[in-house]
């Protein structure tokens, strides 16, 4: 499993101290992928999730200003189901999807994405221009859509928005 670890450096350092202790620890067991987009805040971390898309590496995204702990990870990196999110209050929430079907709506703070649901996706899902605003919804939305199945949710984790 790979570690995605988006983040812009230099911003709001104290909300991302839990997430670099946590980089720290997982990066004794599983490769990490920092990602500094102060390269390009708006499309960078879009850019680098379609540049990995076709590996077939399990991904694990941990964002810059998320909470989890070890356990939380090891929790990922176990689970059988190919698509995982650890929810937190402003986006990992039930919803129902246009045919009424409950789903888990999700935003990328702290997902687990499969090598194998990104084939059952297929192609790279989310449209050019897309901003990190609503790259979330638009690659939450394609992997739902393409591969019928939902989230699978796990513990929820603090999530600072920084």
């Amino acid at each position: 499993m790979l570690i995605i670890h988006p983040y812009i450096a230099g911003h709001r350092e104290d909300d991302q101290a839990a997430t670099w202790r946590l980089i720290a620890e997982v990066a004794r067991r599983w490769p990490v992928h920092d990602v500094d987009l102060s390269w390009d805040p708006l499309h960078g971390y879009g850019s680098t999730l379609r540049a990995l898309w076709d590996s077939d590496r399990d991904w694990l995204i941990i964002e810059h200003d998320v909470e989890a702990t070890v356990g939380d990870v090891e929790a990922m990196d176990r689970c059988p189901e190919i698509m995982c999110v650890a929810p937190y209050p402003h986006s990992g929430h039930p919803a129902e999807d246009l045919t009424g079907r409950q789903v888990v709506a999700c935003s990328l703070g702290f997902t687990r994405i499969t090598a194998r649901a990104r084939r059952l996706c297929g192609g790279w899902p989310v449209p050019d221009g897309v901003t990190y605003h609503l790259l979330d919804t638009y690659l939450s939305s394609a992997l739902v859509t393409r591969t019928g199945t939902t989230w699978h949710p796990h513990r929820p984790v603090a999530h600072h928005h920084g």
